[in-house]
């Protein structure tokens, strides 16, 4: 199994600091334009991937925000009128009300496996930073 690529993994490929590394891939006004290009073609390079739930809790300990951002948890169905099955929807509701209470949001995400490939699925799954 191949090992996933770290901050520090892509400053030493782009030859800056991992604070350099990670404030380029955030934006930060305070990289010049030239190294924030040279860390996300390293970035892209190694294959790293930002782990947003990661980034945004850091971003909050850093900013000392009392905010929380709410995780959210993912209910895959395969069936496109789902509220209409009772039992899917009752499963559905117990586990909002559970996800609640232990502060997560839990947000259906339907798919027809006969419209949509795996790869499609996968693809969503991955862009909406889906952790497994």
């Amino acid at each position: 199994m191949a090992k996933i690529p770290t901050i520090r993994d892509v400053a030493r490929e782009a030859a800056v600091s991992a604070c350099t590394a990670s404030y380029a891939l955030r934006g930060s006004p305070k990289v010049s334009a030239t190294t924030t290009a040279k860390v996300r073609a390293a970035a892209d390079k190694l294959g790293y991937r930002l782990a947003v739930p990661v980034s945004q809790w850091m971003r909050a300990l850093r900013t000392r925000s009392d905010q929380h951002t709410r995780e959210k948890i993912y209910y895959l169905i395969h069936e496109e009128p789902w509220q209409k099955n009772r039992y899917a929807k009752s499963y559905f509701e117990g586990g909002r009300q559970r996800a609640e209470r232990h502060g997560y949001e839990l947000e259906p995400m339907v798919f027809d496996h006969r419209e949509m490939s795996d790869k499609r699925l996968s693809d969503i799954i991955w862009s909406r930073g889906v952790v497994w």
